[in-house]
């Protein structure tokens, strides 16, 4: 699984923090026993959008999918497969977003460990 975000706005916000979304990501993966590995077909994309004092953090995981139609096998790549969705408010203060961004990453893991369980 790839990690990709897009671009946080850090100008209306002061995240001068060392900890990145990216990093904070592939963190809480990597203690799930997900590990992210840059050559797999798998991608978990993080948006933050900030508008004044509120934020809006979409995570999305894209992975191709195998369907079978009258006895052909169809691959999709690039399906998204998962998605979930917060909004909440910053006051200027990054803390909440990455508290935002844990949530999140709590109901993914959970979710993706119980979908790929052996």
């Amino acid at each position: 699984m790839v990690v990709r975000q897009h671009p946080l706005n850090r100008a209306k916000l002061s995240l001068d923090r060392k900890i990145s979304k990216e990093s904070t990501t592939e963190m809480r993966l990597k203690q799930a026993g997900i590990e992210p590995i840059a050559d797999k077909d798998e991608c978990l994309f993080v948006k933050v959008e900030l508008v004044r004092g509120a934020y809006a953090m979409t995570l999305r995981l894209v992975r191709p999918v195998l369907f079978k139609t009258n006895e052909i096998v169809y691959r999709k790549p690039g399906a998204g497969t998962c998605r979930r969705q917060i909004i909440g408010v910053h006051g200027g203060n990054a803390r909440y977003i990455f508290e935002g961004l844990d949530s999140l990453l709590g109901d993914f893991i959970n979710e993706y460990l119980k979908a790929n369980s052996k």
